[in-house]
């Protein structure tokens, strides 16, 4: 990447006390890039030949595959060949109902991302952010605010051109609640009402701590839940993985896993195919210590967010060790006396935690964000091999669930040790294969047979 591009890259994520609290992933990345301009239009790399040829290849009833796209990434690396929802990222919703920076949506660039995701089959959908609990109540509550946004929102869809909308409004208090699902469903009755068959998007937190997130009804009205499925590690922790396969003794419960049955729980197995697995292209780099893990952070220490390119070539300079239940790899180095550690993700990890959305029985996954990679060709190969070898989901209305709890606000922080470990499951993906009890078939989420193609991927993607 360009060095300017890269510099920006690097978000340095300040400790809850600069920050005045945790703040989300998305909201750090737009803070970091208020001042980058929007990526040019001749930068939009359309699919190829090849990548067409893989996408007519796919079959039916397979993963929807999401991703986000930041204005100030240039898009010159896109996986159309898997791609279904390209997330436009973003535009912000005022308080008043208006509509902040779109950074260019409707313009030259915009258009040129939306025709060729159209070349390839996929759709654009127009992100709108709004973060914390006081500033998402501010709108919901004012129920002329609220519509404002609404017919603020279509407007822009169908002006700029694209295929539907995304809501990323963070922090949901439990009271407001309700008033979430009732804006969500008016959103989807204007946006029909304005352009049938408009695609209706949502980022959903991997933990519902308060209870503020009606999994079951929200999915009802929206085609997609995308679980923002990373942040378990940041700047206020100390260092550890950024999004864990499995709940452990030394990192908590809390897990990518745990968060797939979470909302195929309180969602209802009826919803699965509407649940994506949101997994980060990217990890945390934090001053520490030394390198013993579990780590701690150095007291007034620097950390960074680094990207999916740079955590390979730590990797490669440094190696690397890997941690079996977060299914993670980590490092460590000295730099001018000062220890670092290093937790992000590589293709192993990618890999084995997309085929887990597929061995628990939801509808996709995705990525935050679209170019993180810079084009990783090994990466986006095996992604597409996924793609191609996944089964599909099929709802099933016997396992509704009418409950509207979700289950993420009666237990501990994550770290914590508690009694709220998700189901079994088939321990296939960490396992040697080698004694023939490792079975990954039906689970609790109702997912069917997991079959031998994915027994046979997993164990090709064991560690080398």
């Amino acid at each position: 990447m360009p060095a300017a591009m890269t510099n920006r890259l690097l978000i340095a994520i300040l400790g809850a006390a600069l920050l005045g609290g945790w703040t989300s992933v998305h909201q750090q990345a737009l803070e970091a890039h208020a001042d980058a301009p929007t990526f040019a239009a001749d930068s939009v790399v359309w699919p190829t030949p090849e990548q067409l040829a893989v996408r007519e290849a796919r079959g039916v009833g397979g993963p929807t595959v999401m991703g986000y796209l930041p204005y100030w990434v240039e898009p010159t690396s896109i996986p159309w060949e898997s791609l279904d929802i390209l997330a436009w990222f973003s535009t912000n919703t005022n308080a008043d109902g208006s509509l902040g920076n779109d950074h260019g949506w409707g313009d030259e660039a915009a258009l040129e991302v939306i025709g060729a995701a159209h070349a390839a089959g996929a759709r654009v959908v127009l992100s709108t952010t709004r973060f914390g609990g006081d500033d998402v109540a501010e709108l919901l509550n004012n129920p002329t605010a609220s519509q404002n946004a609404i017919a603020n929102l279509v407007d822009a869809m169908v002006a700029g051109g694209g295929d539907g909308i995304d809501i990323d409004y963070e922090g949901l208090n439990a009271s407001d609640r309700d008033l979430m699902v009732e804006f969500i469903v008016d959103l989807r009755a204007a946006m029909d009402d304005a352009q049938p068959g408009s695609l209706l998007t949502m980022a959903t937190p991997a933990v519902d701590w308060g209870g503020a997130w009606d999994y079951d009804a929200l999915a009802t009205y929206a085609d997609v839940l995308f679980i923002m499925g990373y942040a378990f590690a940041g700047g206020w922790s100390n260092p550890k993985p950024n999004a864990p396969l499995d709940g452990s003794d030394r990192w908590g419960s809390r897990s990518l896993r745990w968060s797939v049955q979470d909302y195929l729980e309180w969602g209802g197995a009826h919803n699965a195919d509407k649940i994506v697995l949101g997994l980060p292209l990217y990890g945390h780099d934090w001053e520490s210590e030394g390198p013993e893990v579990p780590g701690t952070s150095l007291a007034g220490g620097d950390d960074w967010a680094r990207f999916f390119d740079t955590c390979q070539d730590q990797f490669a300079t440094h190696g690397f060790d890997w941690d079996d239940a977060a299914a993670t790899p980590h490092t460590s180095w000295q730099d001018g006396g000062t220890w670092h550690q290093l937790w992000c993700e590589d293709v192993d990890s990618i890999v084995l935690k997309a085929a887990m959305a597929w061995e628990e029985g939801i509808g996709g996954f995705g990525f935050w964000a679209l170019n993180y990679d810079d084009g990783d060709a090994e990466l986006w190969g095996e992604i597409s091999e996924l793609v191609q070898e996944w089964e599909g989901v099929d709802g099933d209305d016997d396992d509704a669930t009418d409950d509207d709890d979700s289950a993420g606000d009666d237990d501990d922080l994550a770290g914590d040790d508690d009694d709220l470990t998700p189901p079994m499951h088939a321990e296939a993906i960490r396992s040697q294969f080698g004694d023939g009890d490792g079975c990954a078939c039906a689970t609790a989420s109702g997912s069917g047979s997991f079959g031998l193609t994915l027994l046979v991927l997993l164990a090709v993607r064991r560690r080398r």
